[in-house]
């Protein structure tokens, strides 16, 4: 165990230490076993201790109550973010969110004119839209692409 945790400064070890200490809190015994916690150091090998301890970090102060599988996760996601950035993640420095345009809403605005729509019903629900009113409507650019 002790070669595992060898290659992180005294620093990462105490993050280490709290982690495993957070991890504790998610067991009724308030244990873990050394088993589980020797697979859990022995995976975080795949990964540069930078992004490992910010995982760590991430997963103490976000999702204490969550066990230490969701830490996997969050890793894989910090190497992946980080191998997209500039330079092929050889940045220790911890990674920023991107200034720009909204990922999440990724979509462009509907151009709709609401108000022509509602005529368009109105006159539906009233009956008063028979095909002579619909080819009238149709010369009309505004209402054209509605019918």
């Amino acid at each position: 165990m002790d070669e595992l945790l060898s290659r992180y400064t005294e620093k990462q070890q105490k993050i280490i230490a709290e982690y495993w200490d957070t991890i504790r809190q998610t067991r009724d015994t308030g244990k873990v076993s050394e088993r589980i916690i020797e697979r859990e150091v022995g995976f975080w090998a795949k990964y540069e201790p930078g992004v490992v301890i910010e995982a760590l970090e991430i997963h103490i102060d976000k999702y204490p109550l969550i066990r230490e599988q969701y830490t996997r996760g969050i890793m894989r996601n910090l190497a992946k973010r980080r191998a997209q950035e500039p330079g092929g993640g050889v940045s220790s420095a911890p990674a920023r969110p991107r200034a720009g345009k909204n990922r999440f809403v990724n979509f462009e605005q509907r151009d709709i004119d609401y108000e022509v729509m509602e005529k368009l019903e109105a006159l539906q629900l009233s009956g008063l839209l028979t095909e002579e009113k619909r080819n009238e409507l149709r010369n009309d650019p505004r209402y054209a692409k509605y019918l």
